[in-house]
C-alpha cells in the first residue's frame, strides 16, 4: 500500500492571487496580535547539501549531477563542536591580553555533551501522514518526519529535515515520500533520501535538478541492462527518471510540454502523472493521455486534482479548473460540491469506474443539514477577509489509499470508504479544526473506528468512528515555543495556544490556565515573577502569575492605550494597496503576461517568489511593530513599555501612562533587516526600543544606533552615544547585577557606569554577535545571531571578565528564547519545543 496525499496538496490550480492572500492574511494576523500562533513556521534544521552545492551539467538530453559525499542523516538536536573557533564573523581584538589568558580558558566539553530534547511542549503543525505496507504511520511536521512506534502509543522523530521556513512548499506539505520494496524514500529540495530500516537511518540516492518536487515514484528494472530501480521525480516544470541512483537524471518530455505536474505515483511497474490537463501514463518512455471520463475523450480540459495507490487499485479525483482574483473587500472560493469527482481503476487506467461518494453516500446527515452544497459554482464571499476566521483560500483534495480503505476529503467534507469506494460515510470535522488553517489537514485511517488527523497544534485520534476525539501527541515534541522563562524552579512556555509550565525540567508539561485572556502576545520574568501580556475584551492588559493559584491575574489597575485599536486600523489602510502592488509587481516581474491576468505559481521559480515574500514581510513586519506596543519590562512594581519610539511608565494608583520624553526622533521608517535566513512573524529584530532597567537605573537603545540612559526612572535622560566605543545599529540589553550589557551589531560591550565602556570578544580575540542573553546572577549567556555567524552556540561570559567562552554544542534549530535554572540551559526553539543543556559544574 502506499499514500500519495503528500504529492497531491496542492490546490487545484495554484495562482498568485491565492498566495497573496495568504500573504495578506499573514499580514492582517501580525496586526491584530496574533503573531506567529497561527503560522508556525521553523528553519531547516540540518543542511543536507551542506559540504558543497550541487553543479548540474546539461549534456543533450541528460543532466548529470556532481554530487558530494553524504553521510547518514542521525536524529540528534545538537552536536559536539570545538569550543572558540573562528565563525568568521565580528571584529577582531588584536591585544596581548587574549593571548595571554588563552590557556587558562581553553576547556573542551564533555565528550558525551549534546543537547537534550524535551518530552514537550507536545504538539506541533502536523502537515501531512503517509503509511506503509507494513503498517507504519508517519506524520511530517514542521520539524521533521515522526514514526509512530510499534506500540501505537508514541511519536519517535526519524529526520530533522524539513522545508524551508515560510516557502511556498511550507504552505502545502512535508517533502513527497513513497515506498518499494521495504525501502522508504524521500526528495526534498536537493536530494532524494531512503531509508532500509524502517526510518531508523536515512541515506542519500543522490541529487537532482534544481526545484521544489511535487512528486517521487520508484519502480523496478523491467530489462536485464537497468538497474534494479528507477527513481521517478516530479517537480513543477516536469518529470525526471534517473537509473543510476540519482546520478544522472533523464527528462521525460514527451507528451507533457507544456503540463502543469499535480502528483506522480506507480502501480506495479506503471508510472502515473497528474496534470492540469488530465491524467498521463507512461509507455515506453513516452506520455499517453488517458480519458477517465465522457468530457475527457472530447478533448475537454480537466485536471487531476489528487492520485492514491491501494494494491492494484488506482483512484483519481477529477475535477474544474479554477483561478481567482482576490479584490481588497472580497474573495472568491469555490463552495460547490460537484466542482471533483472520484473515480478508480483496476487495469492500469484503461477503463474507470465512479466511486463519487456523495452520489453513493450510505450516511445522509451532511445532505440533510446543507453542510455539502449542491452546487458546482464559484462564488464570491462578502465576509471580512481581515478576519482569518472567515478566510477561505485556495479549495483542494487529498486521498488515502490502504488496502480496502479509502479517505477523500476537500475543505468542506470527509467521507471514508471500507469497501475500495462501493460505499461510503461522511465524517464530520467541523467542530475538531480550527477555520484559520491554510491546507486541507491529512487524514489517515488504520480501520474503520481508528483515524488520525493532523492541525495546526498536533495530532488528534478517534477509536469511535468520529464520535469523540482526543489528542494524540505524545513523543511529539514539535512546537513552537515562542517565549520560555524561568522562575521558582519552574519553566514557563509560550505556545501556540496557550502557556504551559513543567516543574521537571521539560520531562511534562501542564497547561496554565490563562483565565479569559483572548490572545497572550508576550511572556517574561522579572524579579522572580512571571507576567505576561496579552489581549482581554480587545483591550491590552497586562497579567502576573499567581504561585499560590496557579493561574495569571489581571493586573486592573494599568491604564489602556486607547487609540491603539484606530492607530492600527490607520496603518493598515496606509500600508495594504501598497503590499498587494508590491507582492504582485515582485512575482510578476519578467513574465510576459498583462498585469490583470491571474498567474499560474508553476510557471516561475519558487525559490524567488518565497524570496520575495521574505523580504517583503520583514520590511511589513518592521513597519507594523511602530504600531505595536513594544517590550515591556516590570521592576519594583513599576511598568515601562516601549510604543511608537516612545517609553511609558506606569505605577500602582496613577491613571494614565506616563511619557518619560525619551529624546529621539520618532522613526517613521524602520531600518532595513537581514535576509539570510527565512522569516518568522514575530521573531525578526523589531526596530523598536530595545531597553533594561535595574531600580530606577534605564538604558534605551534605538534604532538608529542611539544608546540613553536615566538614573531616575526616565525623568531626566542622557544620551551617551558618544561614549561607545565604536558605531552601532541594533541592541540587546542586560543588567548582570550593577554592570549592564550590550548587545550590537558589531560585538558585545559593558559597563558599570555608563561611561567606562569595555570590549568582549572569544579566545580568540573575535567579537561574537548575540542575538539574546540569559543572566544567571552576575554571569551572563549569548546565543551566537545567526545573521553574523554560520552556526550557532552558547557563550558564557563570567564577571570581570572580557572573553567568552562556549559552553554547548552547536544548536540545530531557531532558537526564540533563553533561560538558565540550576546550572541548566534552556532554549525554546520553532518547531522542535524546548530543549536542554546542563552545564559543567
Amino acid at each position: 500500500m502506499t499514500c500519495y496525499e503528500n504529492l497531491t496538496d496542492q490546490p487545484k490550480k495554484l495562482v498568485l492571487p491565492w498566495i497573496i492572500s495568504t500573504a495578506f492574511a499573514v499580514l492582517i494576523l501580525l496586526l491584530i496580535g496574533v503573531g506567529p500562533q497561527y503560522f508556525s513556521t521553523f528553519q531547516k534544521p540540518y543542511n543536507l547539501n551542506a559540504t558543497s552545492e550541487p553543479t548540474v551539467e546539461i549534456i543533450e538530453a541528460l543532466i548529470v549531477l556532481d554530487t558530494p559525499s553524504k553521510p547518514a542523516i542521525h536524529n540528534q538536536t545538537g552536536n559536539l563542536a570545538t569550543p572558540s573557533k573562528n565563525l568568521g564573523a565580528g571584529q577582531r581584538l588584536d591585544t596581548p591580553l587574549f593571548a595571554a589568558v588563552a590557556a587558562d580558558e581553553t576547556e573542551l566539553l564533555t565528550p558525551n555533551s549534546q543537547w537534550v530534547q524535551t518530552k514537550g511542549p507536545e504538539g506541533g503543525r502536523v502537515v501531512s501522514f503517509f503509511t506503509t505496507t507494513p503498517g507504519d504511520i508517519y506524520a511530517g511536521t514542521a520539524a521533521g518526519l515522526y514514526k509512530l512506534t510499534d506500540g501505537k502509543q508514541v511519536w519517535q522523530l526519524t529526520t530533522s529535515e524539513a522545508p524551508e521556513a515560510f516557502t511556498v512548499y511550507n504552505e502545502i506539505g512535508w517533502w513527497p515520500m513513497t515506498e518499494r520494496r521495504d525501502t522508504l524514500y524521500f526528495a526534498t529540495d536537493t536530494g532524494v533520501f531512503a531509508s532500509i530500516d524502517r526510518g531508523e537511518t536515512w541515506n542519500t540516492r543522490g541529487m537532482h535538478p534544481k526545484g521544489l518536487p511535487t512528486g517521487i515514484a520508484i519502480t523496478d528494472g523491467i530489462h536485464e541492462s537497468e538497474p534494479d530501480i528507477l527513481i521517478y521525480l516530479a517537480l513543477a516544470n516536469g518529470i525526471y527518471r534517473s537509473e543510476d541512483a540519482g546520478k544522472s537524471w533523464l527528462p521525460l518530455r514527451d507528451g507533457l510540454v507544456g503540463k502543469k505536474i499535480r502528483g506522480l505515483t506507480t502501480v506495479e511497474n506503471t508510472v502515473f502523472a497528474g496534470t492540469d490537463d488530465g491524467l498521463y501514463r507512461l509507455k515506453a518512455g513516452t506520455w499517453e493521455r488517458l480519458s477517465v471520463t465522457q468530457t475527457d475523450s472530447r478533448g475537454q480540459k480537466r485536471p487531476i486534482h489528487a492520485l492514491a495507490v491501494a494494491g492494484s487499485r488506482l483512484y483519481a479525483a477529477i475535477g474544474e479548473q479554477f483561478t481567482s482574483e482576490v479584490g481588497t473587500q472580497v474573495e472568491t472560493i469555490m463552495t460547490g460540491s460537484t466542482w471533483w469527482s472520484l473515480y478508480r481503476s483496476t487495469d492500469l487506467g484503461d477503463t474507470w469506474y465512479a466511486v463519487d461518494p456523495r452520489k453513493k453516500l450510505e450516511n445522509k446527515r451532511a445532505l440533510q443539514n446543507g453542510s455539502v452544497v449542491e452546487s458546482s459554482t464559484v462564488v464570491i464571499n462578502f465576509k471580512n477577509p481581515h478576519l482569518a476566521s472567515e478566510t477561505d483560500l485556495a479549495p483542494s483534495v487529498k486521498i488515502f489509499a490502504s488496502k480496502a480503505r479509502v479517505v477523500v476529503r476537500d475543505r468542506q467534507n470527509q467521507y471514508y470508504s471500507m469497501d475500495t469506494g462501493e460505499t461510503w460515510t461522511s465524517l464530520d470535522l467541523h467542530d475538531l479544526l480550527d477555520d484559520r488553517q491554510h491546507v486541507i489537514p491529512s487524514v489517515v485511517m488504520l480501520d474503520a473506528n481508528t483515524f488520525y488527523i493532523g492541525s495546526e497544534t498536533g495530532i488528534h485520534r478517534t477509536t469511535d468512528a468520529g464520535q469523540s476525539w482526543h489528542q494524540f501527541n505524545t513523543g511529539l515534541a514539535s512546537r513552537d515555543v515562542t517565549d520560555l522563562v524561568a522562575a521558582n524552579g519552574k519553566l514557563y512556555a509560550k505556545i501556540t495556544d496557550g502557556i504551559v509550565t513543567s516543574t521537571d525540567g521539560g520531562e511534562s508539561w501542564t497547561p496554565l490556565p490563562i483565565g479569559g485572556i483572548d490572545n497572550i502576545t508576550d511572556l517574561a520574568a522579572f524579579d522572580g515573577s512571571v507576567y505576561a501580556r496579552g489581549e482581554k475584551n480587545m483591550l491590552t492588559r497586562f497579567f502576573r502569575l499567581s504561585i499560590d493559584e496557579d493561574r495569571f491575574i489581571a493586573i486592573l489597575e494599568t491604564p489602556n492605550f486607547e487609540k491603539v485599536k484606530s492607530d492600527e486600523q490607520e496603518w493598515l489602510n496606509r500600508i495594504e494597496d501598497p503590499f498587494r502592488d508590491a507582492l504582485t509587481e515582485e512575482a510578476k516581474q519578467g513574465l510576459e503576461i498583462e498585469m490583470d491576468e491571474p498567474i499560474d505559481l508553476e510557471d516561475y521559480d519558487p525559490d524567488k517568489l518565497s524570496a520575495a515574500l521574505n523580504k517583503r514581510f520583514q520590511d511589513l513586519d518592521a513597519i507594523l511593530s511602530l504600531s505595536r506596543l513594544g517590550d515591556f519590562v516590570v521592576r519594583d512594581e513599576t511598568y515601562y513599555v516601549e510604543r511608537r519610539q516612545k517609553l511609558f511608565r506606569w505605577k500602582p494608583g496613577a491613571t494614565v501612562w506616563y511619557d518619560t520624553g525619551l529624546p529621539i526622533e520618532e522613526e517613521r521608517t524602520a531600518p532595513a533587516q537581514p535576509n539570510k535566513v527565512p522569516y518568522v512573524p514575530g521573531f525578526q529584530v523589531q526596530p523598536g526600543l530595545k531597553f533594561a532597567v535595574s531600580g530606577q537605573t534605564i538604558y534605551v537603545g534605538t534604532g538608529n544606533g542611539a544608546l540613553f540612559q536615566s538614573f531616575d526612572e526616565g525623568d531626566t535622560w542622557n544620551n551617551i552615544t558618544a561614549n561607545l566605543p565604536f558605531p552601532i545599529s541594533g541592541f540587546n540589553i542586560a543588567f548582570a547585577g550593577s554592570t549592564v550589557y550590550i548587545a550590537t551589531d558589531k560585538g558585545v560591550i559593558y559597563s558599570r557606569d555608563g561611561s567606562d565602556w569595555h570590549e568582549t570578544a572569544d579566545m580568540d580575540g573575535t567579537m561574537l554577535v548575540i542575538d539574546r542573553f540569559a543572566v544567571d546572577g552576575t554571569t551572563v549567556y549569548g546565543v551566537l545571531d545567526i545573521h553574523a555567524h554560520p552556526e550557532r552556540y552558547v557563550y558564557q561570559l563570567k564577571e570581570n571578565s572580557d572573553m567568552w567562552k562556549q559552553v554547548t554544542p552547536e544548536i540545530m534549530n531557531r532558537v526564540t528564547s533563553l533561560t538558565i535554572d540550576d546550572n541548566t540551559l534552556y532554549v525554546g526553539t520553532i518547531g522542535r519545543g524546548v530543549i536542554r543543556f546542563t552545564l559543567d559544574e
